[in-house]
């Protein structure tokens, strides 16, 4: 059986293992990618790490670390008291703010359950509060939180810009996004159109039990929280002004904050998505393999034939235009690419 269908088979088995049973696919695929690496490829444990997404690592890193500091020093609570301020207590404002505060919290690194976790107890007291329909309210956090996904910033859009830039595709991270949240708005407002018009018949006063809500208190924004939204003014500024590496700089801001206040940041590493990042970052060598690795497998596959100078091979590969030229001590001469005809006459 070919080596990429054994792969392709190995990783459907191990998505089939992971689903069924409670392991971390990463772990799995690392097993499995050792396994089919050494006993198929030949390849030593550099070989298959070769192929470990470290770029990606290290922004899943950065940005979930960052999100865990906003979260921790009240960053992200800031946020949505200031937007619920903007509203002014306008209940037909009230679900658009859920809307824009899960595309924000998103954009900026967070997990989609993180923000469900966060706005869902909020949203159904404010739903409560003012005749809401909880299904509308609900809806719109799950497009924003989709839309704000897919931001130069928010996870998902870092994965695929990654993906694509790994493969040789053209990619656009603000395009991207700006599809993504055009759609997720067209969405939200069919959405509320149909819901909004039937309101619900019972309507529970604000001073009624525990269920009912009112606006945020008003707090004022601190300095650490200062210096945090700073924080991310500088990321998207220099991942997509300045072109600056988004993990490393993700990384930098989160190193700053837990420098100057390192007794709020204390927790923030636990709360990192090392589930996610695991998963994500676990089946390298069964996904892709770079180009330069391919290049060094098919030198190897030729020197079997006959003693090959590995590095000559690799040096052609990315020239080659009619052939690869392939020096053999056989004594027969191999068609290569026809710039190199003299030189292989003069050998």
């Amino acid at each position: 059986m070919p080596t990429a269908l054994l792969s392709i088979g190995v990783l459907a088995a191990v998505l089939a293992l992971a689903t069924v049973r409670p392991v971390n696919m990463g772990v799995l695929g690392l097993v499995a990618a050792f396994f089919v690496g050494s006993l198929v490829g030949g390849e030593s444990p550099e070989d298959v790490l070769a192929s470990f997404p470290a770029e990606l690592f290290v922004v899943l890193v950065g940005v979930t670390y960052l999100f865990a500091i906003a979260k921790n020093n009240g960053t992200v609570q800031w946020l949505v008291e200031a937007t619920f301020r903007l509203a002014g207590g306008r209940t037909s404002a009230i679900p658009w703010v859920f809307f824009l505060l899960s595309t924000v919290i998103c954009g900026i690194g967070a997990l989609p359950p993180a923000v469900g976790a966060i706005l869902m107890p909020i949203a159904m007291s404010f739903a409560a509060a003012h005749g809401l329909r909880p299904l509308l309210v609900s809806i719109l956090i799950g497009l924003g939180s989709t839309a704000g996904s897919f931001a130069p910033t928010g996870l998902l859009g870092v994965i695929v810009h990654r993906v694509q830039e790994d493969n040789g595709l053209a990619s656009d991270p603000l395009l991207l996004f700006a599809c993504t949240f055009g759609i997720g708005t067209a969405v939200a407002v069919a959405t509320y159109l149909l819901l909004a018009r039937r309101p619900k018949r019972t309507v529970v006063s604000a001073a009624d039990g525990p269920g009912a809500a009112t606006a945020p208190p008003r707090t004022s924004l601190s300095p650490q929280q200062g210096l945090t939204l700073l924080g991310f003014v500088v990321l998207t500024a220099g991942a997509l002004v300045f072109g600056l590496d988004i993990g490393f700089l993700a990384l930098t801001v989160a190193a700053v904050l837990a420098l100057a206040f390192p007794a709020a940041n204390r927790g923030a590493v636990k709360e990192v998505s090392w589930d996610i990042i695991l998963s994500d970052g676990g089946h390298p060598d069964l996904r892709r393999r770079p180009p330069a690795q391919r290049d060094d497998r098919l030198a190897r596959r030729v020197g079997r034939r006959g003693r090959v100078t590995a590095a000559r091979c690799a040096a052609d590969l990315p020239h080659r235009g009619g052939g690869v030229r392939v020096r053999v001590d056989d004594g027969h001469p191999r068609r290569g690419h026809p710039a190199h005809g003299a030189a292989d006459r003069d050998g």
